[in-house]
């Protein structure tokens, strides 16, 4: 006995894109994650403060305007400042509305090491000047005026 399966060929051109488009972007937040904590016995041996900023920065997920794009809940992902898409490397080594907080990171962290820095050795290394360069961080001001208030 044969069973029939019909495929609508309209159909596979924007599933297989669907498909692609959702694994592209898993593979990219994994590498966002992974270029701060390669290694997850690592990470289980730090003693991390989980916090809303923290997450946005280490994941890529959250009050970031690339995030939020691509979940159509904005229109652009381009940062406040202008210059580029509002991304974690954006943020962290070239938006200039947040100038002031990356100079104090910069400050601490080239004590010993050069700027940039791997994010790896930053979060290794300077944990707690990258925790307060990310608690002088405000996602909801920096973006106030683009996301939609529901």
């Amino acid at each position: 006995m044969y069973t029939h399966i019909y495929i609508y060929i309209c159909t596979i051109p924007d599933t297989l894109q669907q498909l692609v488009h959702s694994s592209a972007l898993s593979y990219i937040d994994q590498q966002i994650t992974k270029a701060y904590l390669p290694v997850v016995a690592q990470r289980l041996n730090m003693k991390i403060n989980l916090t809303q900023n923290f997450t946005t920065m280490v994941t890529g997920h959250g009050n970031i305007k690339t995030y939020l794009y691509r979940f159509k809940v904005i229109e652009t992902p381009t940062c406040p400042c202008g210059n580029m898409d509002q991304t974690v490397d954006h943020l962290l080594f070239e938006c200039e509305l947040l100038k002031k907080e990356r100079d104090s990171l910069i400050s601490a962290a080239s004590k010993s090491d050069g700027w940039p820095i791997s994010k790896y050795t930053l979060i290794s290394k300077h944990y707690k000047s990258f925790v307060r360069f990310m608690d002088q961080v405000s996602f909801d001001k920096l973006n106030e005026s683009i996301i939609p208030r529901i």
